[in-house]
């Protein structure tokens, strides 16, 4: 989270609104990890949220799921997938049909960074097709779909 906020934190103005994308951690970290969702620096985004609140800067934090990128396409045809595979995707991993994409990431972003989430600070949102915690999909391996 170090690199959404400015050296000092006064270069923002009254409606400062760092966000952050993160990792699952921040959800279902061990007790031994300490803070969940802490960085190398031991901070995590509630005390950067608790820090910074007063001042009107809030800090969010984004779960991204499995996103259909131009480098995620790429990867998966080094890897020697077939040029289609988004569309054979299980529905396991991608129950809408289809992956996220950058636009489904960005709304979310936009939401967060607008006035009207304003009164939030410090939430953790999943942008992801099924819920996180708790689910424990039946793998599945039909031909033609990737699992």
């Amino acid at each position: 989270m170090q690199f959404v906020l400015p050296r000092t934190h006064h270069e923002y103005d009254q409606c400062g609104r760092p966000s952050d994308c993160g990792e699952i951690r921040t959800r279902v970290a061990k007790p031994r990890i300490g803070r969940a969702g802490a960085d190398r620096h031991g901070k995590s985004l509630a005390d950067f949220a608790d820090a910074y609140g007063a001042e009107g800067i809030r800090v969010n934090q984004l779960n991204v799921g499995w996103t259909l990128t131009p480098n995620e396409f790429a990867l998966k045809m080094k890897e020697g997938l077939p040029e289609d595979w988004p569309t054979r995707v299980s529905r396991t991993f991608a129950p809408s049909g289809r992956l996220l994409s950058p636009e489904d990431v960005a709304w979310a972003a936009v939401y967060f960074l607008s006035d009207e989430a304003a009164l939030i600070n410090g939430a953790v949102l999943d942008v992801e097709q099924f819920p996180l915690i708790g689910r424990n999909p039946v793998k599945e391996s039909p031909a033609g779909t990737l699992s």
